[in-house]
């Protein structure tokens, strides 16, 4: 398993729930973590929690930044990328869900779902990754061979990155009143899976966790008796969770194309 000692990772959604569970693990693994929301109240929050929570680092208000990020806006990531440095994670975790039948969804509510939940992922994923590879090829001043220009060495590619997309399980499991929502991580997923061959082969690994029921503002009021029921664990699960799922994607350095359900079993129900 690789450090992520001096390493810089970039969260979307990092400012709440998932994504601040990730951001925090990332911090505590001696990772530099850039949180990035729509809410800069939010992430300057989010930035003193996490600073906050570790007693011995002086160094912690330089170690965890943020920056206001649209997601869904190309614009928004290439101003973000001018300013950022080096980065070496990207976790794509900014997300909304909707709880309305599909007819009743309104459609400036679908392009919303669609454009946070999946094209801000895609965004993501296509100027991050180019940046990763840019800045990992900036760093050679001699004419390389073919092969050496796409870092193939005797231990195979040359890694350049890492990408975690968020999904969630209902990409795979049919839930009334979640059709936009549930199309849209299927789209990360399906992004996923192209990507780990696309990115995979120029040292960009790519992997998705797709949680299930977790305790965050997005489930408050659906922890019913029903539900738990249907979950062979019996229990939601926690963001701490889910991040450790993300650290295992990020630090394993054969894990690509790796979806990781996260559901307590109810992906098996």
């Amino acid at each position: 398993m690789r450090t992520l000692l001096n390493k810089h990772a970039l969260i979307t959604g990092g400012g709440s729930g998932i994504g601040l569970a990730i951001a925090r693990r990332l911090y505590a693994e001696g990772c530099s973590v850039t949180l990035l929301g729509r809410t800069e109240a939010t992430l300057r929050q989010a930035q003193s929690l996490i600073v906050s929570s570790d007693h011995e680092e002086n160094d912690g208000v330089k170690r965890v930044s943020y920056h206001p990020l649209d997601v869904s806006s190309p614009s928004s990531w290439q101003d973000l990328l001018k300013r950022c440095g080096t980065v070496h994670v990207l976790v794509n975790c900014a997300g909304i869900t909707q709880r309305s039948a599909l007819m009743k969804t309104p459609v400036d509510e679908v392009d919303e779902l669609v454009g946070t939940n999946l094209t801000g992922t895609v965004l993501g994923c296509k100027y991050v990754g180019r940046a990763m590879l840019l800045k990992s090829r900036s760093r050679a001043l001699l004419p390389r061979t073919t092969t050496e220009e796409e870092g193939v060495t005797a231990e195979g590619v040359k890694e350049k990155g890492v990408i975690v997309n968020v999904a969630s399980l209902l990409a795979q499991k049919g839930v009334v009143g979640t059709s936009v929502y549930a199309a849209a991580k299927a789209g990360v997923v399906g992004l996923t899976t192209s990507l780990a061959n696309e990115y995979g082969r120029s040292g960009i690994r790519v992997n998705a966790v797709l949680p299930g029921y977790i305790e965050t503002d997005m489930t408050s009021g659906l922890k019913n008796p029903s539900i738990l029921q249907q979950i062979p664990l019996g229990r939601f699960g926690t963001t701490d969770e889910v991040a450790d799922a993300a650290l295992f994607l990020i630090k394993n350095p054969y894990a690509n194309n790796c979806v990781l359900n996260l559901d307590g079993g109810l992906s098996a129900v």
